[in-house]
């Protein structure tokens, strides 16, 4: 297991802050937390790859559902295209992580790639 100690920078206000401009983004633009949580994660504050993939779905967990509400609110929520794409993003982002957490257990180079990649 890895010791999350040992991992991250002590200064627990960098990802506060970082946390704060990264949940603004996504709510004014619906954008992923992906694309700017976990590079930043990795390359500014130093978080290994797969601890940084697995954090960010979790705090995605808590986020996008009020980003998603307040949207809604707005009447900019079209049921029809959620519910068409949720039908390929909800099996694939399973597959995704068996991928990551059995194929690809160990290769943080290879995740750090991906990551980079997309």
């Amino acid at each position: 297991m890895l010791s999350l100690a040992a991992s991250l920078p002590p200064d627990l206000a960098s990802f506060a802050l970082l946390g704060l401009v990264a949940g603004i983004a996504i709510g004014l633009t619906g954008m992923g937390g992906g694309v700017l949580l976990t590079p930043i994660m990795v390359l500014v504050l130093g978080v290994p790859a797969s601890v940084a993939v697995t954090n960010d779905l979790l705090i995605s967990l808590l986020v996008k559902p009020v980003g998603a509400f307040a949207h809604r609110k707005a009447g900019t929520v079209h049921s029809g295209i959620v519910v068409r794409l949720a039908l390929g993003s909800v099996p694939a982002a399973f597959l995704g992580a068996v991928i990551v957490n059995t194929v690809m257990r160990g290769s943080e180079d290879v995740v750090k790639h991906l990551i980079g990649g997309t």
